[in-house]
């Protein structure tokens, strides 16, 4: 008996995401979590305090913005070496299975090894 599965194929799947060069994970909200948290200083802020840090935080935005306005480019952080090339590995993989150039045995095994030499490093 085969069970369905709980979440279709659509939900999980990271092969567009991969292909557009999009996030696979939510790193970013993280990041941005993480950052907040540090900006507020504490776990329970009063809510003027809140305010005022949202308020902060709403202004650079504003900042950044204005920026790009005038052309100034957005210093987004470079990927680490060893990242970018995994990103341009698992990019090529994904554009190859699409185009019929490798079979999905051959592209399982592809990604398993790019799995394995992030976990050896």
């Amino acid at each position: 008996m085969i069970l369905q599965p709980i979440f279709p194929p659509n939900t999980w799947n990271v092969q567009d995401t991969t292909l557009y060069g999009s996030h696979r994970t939510n790193n970013p909200t993280e990041g941005w979590n993480n950052r907040f948290a540090q900006l507020v200083g504490q776990k329970h802020p009063t809510i003027c305090k809140l305010i005022r840090k949202i308020k902060n935080e709403v202004a650079a935005d504003l900042g950044k913005l204005a920026l790009n306005d005038v052309g100034e480019p957005f210093n987004k952080r470079k990927k680490l070496g060893l990242t970018q090339t995994t990103e341009k590995r698992l990019k090529e993989l994904c554009t190859r299975i699409q185009n019929d150039e490798i079979n999905i045995e051959g592209f399982l095994k592809a990604i398993a090894h790019n799995i394995r030499k992030r976990c050896n490093d």
